[in-house]
């Protein structure tokens, strides 16, 4: 039995079941439905299993791990299955060690945080949960400031709730750093391109 099918198949006839979110200080911030409390209980108890696998691996085989899963989720994105994408680059960020010196802690953001946040962001454009993929390419844009991929998908999702003024400035961010930095690869070049079209 599932956590949601448990709260709606209550036996006291009339009886009901309200959930309420809090914050830290168990103020209540707003309500919550069945649904969204076992999708939250999901997540935690993935996240648990992901820890667990990681648990005594060294930073090398973790991020080598990580790396695999990203591999994985982004073929489930190419394949749509953007949900379970989403799923799987999240387990990568259970992962995340920025190790013992500024060149490890780098090396595990420009690896790994970074594209992981940019296509799990990209996820949330996908499922039209804008406020989540803002909130990611903020992180993203902390750690590189002048990543297109970050700055394009938060100009999409700053569009898509009609916030017009952040969108442009989204949006000529990310035109303005593909100008200082050319593209890497040829499929990096068709994205600037594709951009580059949007923007006219």
């Amino acid at each position: 039995d599932s956590i949601t099918q448990i709260l709606s198949d209550c036996p006291i006839e009339g009886a009901r079941v309200e959930l309420k979110r809090v914050d830290k200080n168990k103020n209540v911030v707003g309500e919550a439905s069945a649904k969204e409390f076992g999708a939250e209980v999901e997540r935690c108890q993935r996240m648990k299993i992901m820890a667990e696998e990681v648990q005594g691996k060294t930073r090398r085989d973790k991020m080598d791990w990580a790396l695999q899963l990203k591999d994985h989720a982004n073929s489930l994105y190419h394949n749509q299955k953007f949900r379970e994408a989403a799923k799987v680059y999240t387990d990568c960020l259970v992962a995340l060690d920025f190790g013992e010196t500024e060149e490890e802690s780098r090396e595990t953001q420009v690896m790994l945080q970074l594209p992981v946040t940019t296509n799990l962001a990209a996820c949330m454009i996908e499922q039209g949960s804008y406020a989540r993929c803002i909130e990611l390419c903020n992180i993203a844009v902390g750690i590189d400031p002048r990543c297109v991929r970050a700055l394009y998908r938060r100009g999409v999702a700053h569009y898509r709730r009609h916030e017009h003024e952040e969108a442009r400035a989204d949006f000529e961010s990310a035109q303005q750093s593909m100008k200082c930095f050319p593209a890497s690869s040829g499929s990096e070049q068709t994205a600037y391109d594709d951009m580059d079209l949007q923007l006219k």
